[in-house]
């Protein structure tokens, strides 16, 4: 399966408007690969993300509880060792 890389804000879309990025992120053709933050911060703007959404927070609850174990995610010191260095 293919990787795609995302950030928190790419995901904040995919829950608030079902464009493009949704549609990647909820296919389950692509493996969502991310830095280790990325789900406590969605996480911590659900709220948010609900009400730009227009859908109940219970939604996005569960939309996360679904895509959480889809993703893979990277600890800083694992992608920083890939940086080309000076």
């Amino acid at each position: 399966m293919e990787s795609i890389i995302v950030d928190a804000n790419k995901v904040f879309a995919a829950f608030i408007a079902e464009g493009i990025v949704h549609e990647l992120l909820f296919s389950g053709k692509f493996k969502p690969v991310g830095p280790e933050k990325l789900l406590e911060e969605v996480e911590k703007h659900k709220d948010e993300i609900a009400e730009k959404a227009e859908k109940k927070l219970e939604e996005i609850e569960l939309a996360i509880k679904l895509l959480e174990p889809e993703f893979k995610i990277f600890s800083r010191p694992e992608y920083t060792a890939s940086y080309p260095k000076d």
